[in-house]
């Protein structure tokens, strides 16, 4: 049941190098300075993935459905998980620099949301992270028994959906939101920019 969320997180992980050119092709765009928003970009279609995964697990699990059909569910969720979790880091606080040798030869940095804080942001999303899988473990059980592999399923694919609203908000509205953090980084470029520049 596991080899094909293996399978989907190493096809993920070999396609990072994509992702990652396609970001340098928007740090090009914003001279240098994107706005923190344009890493959750990968984030906004592989959200989905991890729905679509539990979907067909729940719906393919039935006694006569082969069990070819509830182990495929595993592999959009392994692809998607990657891009989810480096969206995620790199959005919170990788201070990415790099030496831009086709023009200037300067030296120049992205804008993410928070850069001396970084450590504090990630420690603080893998502790929610790590708590909700602590905590799922207690009920779990009990909630495929009442409710029936299928329902069961279908309950953590439609809170899945409902995440995928996340990343969206924070795109369109993360300027606003980090105006209001001390901590975040300033909001420099407006969304304007982001809508103007960012497609």
């Amino acid at each position: 049941m596991f080899i094909p969320i293996a399978v989907g997180v190493v096809l993920s992980a070999a396609c990072s190098p994509l992702i990652n050119k396609q970001y340098l092709t928007i740090h090009a765009k914003f001279n240098g300075s994107p706005p923190p928003e344009m890493r959750l970009i990968p984030m906004m279609w592989s959200c989905f993935l991890i729905p679509i995964g539990l979907f067909i697990f729940a719906w393919s699990s039935y006694p006569n459905v082969h069990w070819a059909g509830p182990m495929m569910g595993g592999f959009p969720v392994g692809f998607g998980f990657i891009f989810l979790y480096n969206s995620a880091n790199n959005y919170l606080g990788k201070h990415f620099s790099s030496l831009n040798t086709t023009r200037s030869n300067k030296l120049w940095h992205s804008v993410d949301t928070y850069q001396s804080q970084a450590a504090s942001a990630l420690a603080a999303k893998t502790f929610l992270r790590s708590f909700w899988g602590a905590v799922t473990v207690l009920f779990t059980s009990q909630m495929y028994h009442k409710m029936g592999y299928q329902w069961a399923s279908c309950f953590l694919a439609f809170l899945a959906l409902t995440c995928c609203a996340i990343p969206f908000l924070f795109y369109f509205f993360g300027v606003r939101i980090r105006k209001h953090s001390r901590f975040a980084a300033d909001g420099r470029i407006g969304s304007a920019d982001v809508e103007e520049n960012g497609h």
